[in-house]
């Protein structure tokens, strides 16, 4: 399995952790550090990849939330695009942004 295919595959697993509180829990930010935390074999990489996805996930979360569960290679594709390019992210967006970026108001 890839690189990618396994940062994926661990996002996703804190995204369900997460997603209970994503919109009513104030100490989100806190919540996903102890869970980072948690996972002794996290770089600090990791743990900026992850922070990144879950924050890009919360800033779009209109875009996002509704292909989390049923199509994760769509929510990961997603993903990619919006996240920030930086070095923890660069094999997650390698892999994950393809075809054309989403399309639409980024506000809505």
């Amino acid at each position: 399995m890839s690189v990618a295919a396994n940062q994926l595959r661990t996002f996703l697993r804190i995204a369900a952790e997460l997603r209970p509180h994503w919109r009513r829990d104030p100490a989100l930010p806190a919540r996903l550090k102890s869970i980072l935390a948690a996972h002794k074999d996290f770089g600090s990489r990791d743990r900026r990849l992850y922070r990144e996805l879950t924050f890009t996930t919360l800033r779009h979360l209109p875009w996002i939330e509704p292909v989390l569960d049923g199509n994760a290679d769509e929510a990961a594709r997603r993903l990619a695009w919006l996240c920030a390019d930086l070095p923890a992210t660069r094999a997650f967006r390698e892999t994950y942004a393809t075809g054309a970026p989403p399309a639409g108001d980024l506000v809505e």
